[in-house]
């Protein structure tokens, strides 16, 4: 009975110690990708992303809460737009919902240089700070945004243009919703395809992109 039990406890323990070495190569495998190919391969995706294209817009809703934050900047932002000279949250839409209403307050913060018309006005003015507008503004008359890569003297000669604009819909609870379309208008003087970097950014160049000049 004794030399039995000795055949068995080295064959348990053999068992024991092949699945745990199997539990720890399979931790280790997980942390090895969770932590290391993972962040490599969506490195690689974003540097092999394209550049920002003439008509692409994102749509904001607030479905659940009533703050939202949305950026615009290089390669570290909700939108990335790979432009040589435009910065990390180059433009900042804060949106913030009123309490009872479907109405918005939106803070406009500006870490580059922006050019902005706000609702109801013709001419672009130099953004020298945060901002504000109420949503109701926006309802047929949208505000066009200038994010500025390059300037000469006063003169902006590499830039992005955007406009919010904001439209009304009818939700899943048959409500009314507001939602908010960013939309870029302008890639001003176009795109150097040929110039993408290792991080995946492009220069500015005479290429396809520009399009006819908003009034200032």
């Amino acid at each position: 009975m004794f030399a039995f039990s000795l055949l068995i406890t080295p064959l348990a323990l053999d068992i024991t110690l092949v699945v745990l070495g199997a539990v720890g190569v399979m931790v280790l495998l997980g942390f090895f990708y969770h932590f290391i190919l993972y962040p490599a391969f969506k490195v690689m995706a974003d540097t092999s992303s394209p550049p920002p294209a003439l008509g692409e817009s994102k749509e904001l809703i607030l479905k659940n809460g009533r703050h939202l934050r949305y950026r615009l900047g290089l390669v570290d932002s909700d939108w990335k737009l790979r432009m040589k000279g435009i910065v990390e949250d180059h433009l900042v839409f804060d949106f913030r919902k009123d309490r009872t209403l479907e109405e918005y307050e939106i803070e406009l913060i500006p870490s580059g240089p922006v050019l902005y018309r706000p609702p109801h006005e013709q001419h672009l003015q130099r953004m020298k700070g945060r901002d504000r507008i109420e949503s109701r503004e926006l309802i047929g008359h949208p505000a066009l945004f200038r994010l500025v890569a390059a300037m000469q003297g006063e003169r902006p000669v590499h830039y992005i243009e955007f406009e919010l604009s904001t439209r009304f819909f009818i939700d899943n609870a048959g409500d009314e919703r507001m939602k908010f379309i960013v939309e870029l208008k302008r890639i001003h003087p176009g795109i150097d395809l040929k110039s993408r970097s290792k991080r995946g950014v492009y220069n500015f160049g005479r290429g396809p992109g520009d399009a006819a000049p908003h009034e200032e």
